[in-house]
């Protein structure tokens, strides 16, 4: 597979807003990123997050006032076995992107965008309260719905993402 490279971003924002609109942007980049790598390597890695057995893993502490954190590639995902919102999303984003492409509901074109794209939330802690200044990313679907495959990593980890998957193997 390719070899490993080093990306590191820094988003810094007035607001909150505007972080959310920055790191959608990103997450864009990556969803991209990613289609190329799973196009690519697709005989040579799982066919999704569960059944490549990669986990769900918070993002590590930083320096307050700012969280930060690594993001990872698609190919860094399934090497580590691990990933957090900001890396399983745009990977989700890119398998459904690219079943879609496959099955000529949408094109390489616009990297098929109107598919799916991530969307970045506000984090919530354990009682439902939102954590000023931390974010969660997820993927919204052209149809309104929405998945998280964080949340899927965490309650069935290890299983298969079903209609997410493009195997074929699963029923």
């Amino acid at each position: 597979m390719a070899n490993e490279r080093d990306l590191r971003l820094h988003l810094a924002s007035a607001n909150d807003d505007e972080f959310r609109e920055q790191a959608a942007q990103f997450c864009e980049m990556l969803t991209r990123i990613n289609m190329l790598e799973l196009a690519k390597y697709k005989d040579e890695l799982p066919c999704c997050l569960g059944c490549g057995g990669v986990r769900y893993v918070p993002p590590p502490g930083c320096a307050v006032p700012r969280p930060c954190q690594e993001v990872y590639d698609a190919l860094m995902i399934y090497k580590n076995k691990a990933g957090t919102c900001m890396d399983l999303a745009p990977e989700r984003c890119a398998r459904l992107r690219l079943q879609a492409i496959d099955e000529g509901r949408a094109s390489w074109d616009n990297f098929a965008q109107e598919v799916a794209w991530c969307a970045i939330d506000d984090q919530l802690d354990g009682d439902g309260q939102v954590l000023p200044g931390y974010y969660h990313a997820l993927v919204e679907l052209a149809d309104g719905s929405e998945q998280d495959p964080s949340v899927e990593l965490q309650e069935q980890p290890g299983q298969c993402a079903g209609a997410a998957c493009n195997c074929g193997g699963h029923g």
